[in-house]
């Protein structure tokens, strides 16, 4: 430590500047104990050892010492036996007669004192004495302030050193457990994309497969039906009238699984569309299937987005078409198609004032073939929202619903930020940026 090295130095000087220069018989160099009441014992000079020795560590805390220490200036005395601050001295120092001291310290800390006794020569120290020895107080009271301040100085750069090194060892352990995370993410993304690679080309071959069977069934069904229906019994011909509509039911599901997994190995075809254009193509469609009904179309200006237009008017038919469906019981439907923004980004909206859904079950609406209401109430295989879903994501979109029972239903999608701020000028009908796309209700 840097002040164990100044305090040595001071120990083992062999002739203390201040008695050379002022000429003394006895000096001595002392610090402050920590109880502050004790003076260590560093150097001792003019006296033999065993003097030194009975010396031992001095009381601070009376006698001239204390008065020394309480002045804050030079103490000169002239006869240190008869002056009255002189009592507490030692005991086992020699007979002695002056005395010159004065404090080491800097301007904010005290560390101890420095002092002659018995001056050479002469009766008493001069006041050339006193400055000198004050000069010389000062100076080393400021070298064991630089020392104690560039010890306290090693003593944080070794801290500072040692939280470094601890910091980049963190580091160097975080970036280590990130690498590893990211591989594992990685591989792991790679397993899942194989592994629906594989189950997307599973469920298209099996579901192509089985279309053979199911219209050599419904084929043969029909031809029983139609060539031997009058030869059967009722129930008979009901059974068959049951096989029939089966396999027509089941066509479906295989339809929709075909489209779902033809949907998801879709590549993308990004190109500048604008959205107005591909619902009014879907508007005017389904304004046709439903001239009996009495619908209110409400369309308001869509932004133009990177997107693949086949997807996302395919998109647009699902949604509206459930628009539709679910409208039925309604009197005078309204079917909204809106934008909106959340924390900056475009969110189309697509609004019906339909039956609805419990909202508790919201998480059920994208999965395959799951359904909200009786088969009986409302057609569908419950495939169209998961191909939605599927277009949505594909476009590194989001989608979502919200609803009430009885109080219709509302779907967003996100499909990341527009390419530029326009908005159709004009609903067109047919001016869409894909033409004679074939728009089926696939929910």
């Amino acid at each position: 430590m840097t002040t164990k090295l100044f305090d040595n130095k001071i120990a083992s000087s062999e002739d203390p500047p201040a008695r050379e220069l002022i000429g003394a018989r006895y000096a001595a160099v002392g610090l402050l104990a920590e109880d502050g009441r004790t003076l260590r014992h560093f150097f001792t000079r003019g006296t033999d050892v065993g003097t030194a020795r009975g010396i031992g560590f001095q009381r601070v805390d009376q006698g001239v010492l204390a008065q020394l220490l309480t002045e804050g200036h030079p103490l000169r005395l002239r006869d240190i036996g008869t002056d009255p601050v002189a009592q507490g001295m030692p005991p086992a120092y020699l007979p002695t007669r002056s005395f010159l001291g004065v404090r080491l310290s800097s301007p904010s800390q005290l560390y101890g004192i420095l002092y002659l006794i018995e001056k050479l020569g002469a009766e008493e120290f001069s006041e050339e004495d006193e400055r000198l020895i004050a000069t010389l107080g000062a100076q080393a009271g400021v070298a064991y302030e630089n020392a104690r301040q560039h010890n306290e100085i090693q003593k944080h750069a070794a801290a500072l050193k040692r939280e470094v090194m601890e910091r980049q060892r963190a580091e160097e352990e975080i970036r280590q457990l990130n690498a590893e995370l990211e591989k594992r993410v990685a591989d792991r993304t790679a397993e899942l994309t194989g592994a629906n690679k594989e189950l997307e080309a599973f469920t298209y071959s099996i579901s192509h497969d089985l279309r053979a069977p199911l219209r050599h069934i419904d084929g043969f069904s029909k031809i029983l039906l139609e060539d031997f229906g009058p030869q059967l019994d009722a129930p008979a011909q009901q059974y068959l009238h049951r096989i029939h509509e089966a396999t027509q039911h089941m066509g479906g599901m295989v339809d929709d699984l075909l489209s779902l997994a033809r949907f998801s190995r879709q590549e993308l075809n990004l190109q500048i569309t604008g959205l107005n254009a591909l619902v009014e193509e879907i508007i005017a469609g389904l304004k046709t299937d439903t001239s009996d009904r009495q619908i209110d179309w409400q369309l308001e200006r869509l932004p133009f987005v990177e997107c693949d237009p086949g997807l996302i008017k395919q998109v647009f038919a699902n949604l509206l078409s459930n628009a539709v469906k679910y409208t039925r019981p309604r009197e005078r439907a309204i079917i909204e198609v809106g934008r909106t923004t959340r924390a900056t980004q475009p969110v189309i909206f697509v609004r019906d004032n339909g039956v609805g859904f419990n909202p508790k079950y919201a998480d059920k609406l994208f999965g395959v073939f799951q359904r909200l209401h009786r088969p009986e109430d409302f057609e569908g295989a419950g495939v169209g929202l998961a191909i939605v879903q599927r277009i949505i994501h594909k476009h590194g979109g989001h989608i979502w619903a919200e609803a009430e029972l009885n109080k219709g239903a509302t779907f967003f999608f996100t499909l990341g930020a527009p390419k530029d701020n326009r908005t159709d000028p004009q609903f067109t009908e047919g001016s869409a940026v894909c033409r004679g796309t074939d728009i089926t209700d696939m929910s």
